[in-house]
């Protein structure tokens, strides 16, 4: 499950605005409306010569595409935001958008363009090292592993997963959670180990340090 999201202030007053009642729809369920005011926001940013908030706003159309289930139009937005943030130096931003674009590409099933994708996302996660790059990461490498039919990397790599979310004192959303191991495919790794094996696995990643954690991403 992802940990990351843009928290940083955007400048203008109504750009700020759109972008986030932009994500509150986007999170709340209605993408439609999410996604005409992350529009407008894109579109007033790069009005004003902003490509630090355009980047941000791009950002949030991809969140809303994939809410909606055009792969490609995600595909597209993360790859537009990610490449202006390598254009201003964040790489930290592009690292965590490289991993929804993977996460976008395991959902459309191209999964050799995801596997190439991710051998990036954890050379960048390896050399940034931030928590909540490794909780995508580990994230994302989860899901191209149960979609491999990988499952004791991927159940391994979730134990990576939720060790790494424990160490932030952070909890996990019960209903958000379920719906991610559903829509990862985690179920049907759990069924395919059976529960021992399950908790073996869990168990190991919990002790796994990220470089050893990344040997597993196929």
């Amino acid at each position: 499950m992802w940990g990351w999201t843009c928290t940083a202030p955007l400048g203008s007053p109504r750009r700020r605005v759109l972008y986030y009642l932009a994500h509150e729809w986007c999170y709340s369920g209605d993408p439609e409306a999410a996604d005409a005011l992350a529009e407008q926001a894109a579109l007033l940013a790069e009005k004003l010569n902003d490509p630090l908030r355009r980047g941000w706003c791009i950002h949030a159309q991809g969140l809303v595409a994939r809410l909606r289930g055009q792969l490609g139009k995600a595909i597209e937005r993360f790859t537009a935001s990610r490449d202006l943030a390598h254009a201003r130096g964040d790489e930290v931003f592009a690292a965590n958008t490289e991993t929804e674009i993977a996460d976008c590409l395991i959902c459309a099933g191209r999964l050799d363009e995801a596997t190439q994708t991710m051998r990036r996302v954890a050379a960048d996660a390896l050399r940034i090292s931030l928590s909540m790059l490794t909780i995508n990461t580990t994230a994302t490498g989860v899901h191209l592993c149960a979609a491999l039919g990988a499952a004791e990397p991927a159940a391994t790599l979730l134990g990576v997963h939720l060790a790494y979310w424990a160490r932030l004192g952070s909890d996990l959303d019960p209903d958000l959670e379920e719906e991610w191991e559903r829509r990862t495919g985690l179920i049907n790794v759990r069924d395919a180990l059976g529960e021992q094996k399950w908790e073996q696995a869990l168990h190991v990643g919990s002790t796994l340090t990220l470089e050893e954690a990344l040997t597993l991403l196929p």
